[in-house]
């Protein structure tokens, strides 16, 4: 069977009701300074990407969920987590 490498994205973001500190300033900088007043809300996040070596797209996604549940890589309670493969590598 041939295994390829696929480019797998885990983008892990806070919850709509979290804290979001980082997002708060990053938006204040740029209402300030006046030239972006019309940027209501601004979010922050993770992107994580990897390179998955599999005989399959859905075993490469179904890799990155797991390593993002099991590890810990993201607070279920605070953050959501959305994995998803950007196409092939090789």
């Amino acid at each position: 069977m041939v295994r390829h490498i696929f480019l797998v994205r885990a983008v892990i973001e806070n919850k709509p009701k979290a804290k979001d500190p980082e997002g708060d300033t990053i938006h204040n900088e740029l209402v300030k300074g006046g030239q972006f007043d019309n940027i209501r809300s601004l979010r922050t996040g993770k992107l994580l990407s990897f390179e998955v070596i599999s005989d399959s797209k859905k075993d490469a996604q179904e890799t990155v969920e797991k390593i993002c549940e099991e590890k810990r890589i993201f607070n279920p309670a605070a953050h959501t987590c959305r994995v998803y493969v950007e196409g092939l590598i090789d």
